[in-house]
């Protein structure tokens, strides 16, 4: 999959974590402690790049 040119920074957190990576998809199949702790992880990753766009709504990330 190729990553949008052009996009915000939860959107390519999002793509890396769900659609590039499958990250957070191999920690859904196996309902472990330390997988949760990792979902979390995850999540709140994904929560500080929301905050991070209503911070800085101008913030767009470029890629080459």
């Amino acid at each position: 999959m190729k990553l949008e040119s052009k996009s915000t920074i939860s959107e390519m957190v999002y793509q890396i974590m769900v659609s590039v990576s499958d990250l957070y998809k191999r920690l859904i199949q196996s309902d472990t402690p330390e997988n949760r702790r990792n979902q979390l992880i995850l999540k709140e990753f994904y929560n500080i790049s929301i905050e991070y766009e209503s911070l800085n709504p101008q913030g767009k990330l470029m890629i080459s």
